[in-house]
């Protein structure tokens, strides 16, 4: 069955590709899922203008990223997560953590896909994200601090 992709699939293809894949999975998993649609006549003529208009979407938001590039690099962002006595946390931290912490920290929003992070951060300290806007690449400073647990005081009956 041939469809046209409206999201990246991993191992399937890219956003607006035209792919031939089984009848199942496209019925089953593909379509109702929102992740692609039937490749007709009138869809395969539209895909060309679906793939400008993201393409100047994603230009405006870089432009508008790349005048906030320089408050971006001067941005420390502060995480504070659970983690043992040696400084490791329980749970990695994730491009949609830290995207989160910095929206709320600068007020400066950014999406998650300018966010380069090879493996998620799994211990504390200060790390350097770095975020790439288009063919530009600048980073800013992400600390991350243990947890305090604070212990309940036991009020004494008399």
């Amino acid at each position: 069955m041939q469809i046209i992709l409206l999201n990246d699939v991993p191992k399937v293809g890219k956003k607006f590709e035209s792919i031939a894949v089984k009848n199942g999975f496209a019925r089953n998993f593909l379509i109702p899922k929102g992740l692609a649609r039937l490749a007709t006549a009138d869809a395969l003529k539209n895909i060309e203008a679906m793939r400008e208009k993201a393409r100047l979407m994603r230009e405006s938001r870089d432009a508008e990223l790349l005048k906030k590039a320089g408050e971006i690099e001067k941005a420390k962002i502060t995480i504070i997560a659970p983690a043992n006595a040696k400084g490791a946390l329980f749970a990695g931290l994730h491009k949609g953590e830290i995207r989160e912490a910095f929206e709320k920290q600068t007020g400066i929003a950014i999406p998650g896909d300018i966010i380069v992070l090879e493996t998620p951060i799994k211990e504390t300290g200060e790390h350097r994200i770095s975020v790439a806007i288009g063919d530009t690449k600048t980073s800013f400073i992400l600390n991350v601090e243990k947890e305090k647990k604070e212990k309940a005081k036991k009020e004494e009956k008399i």
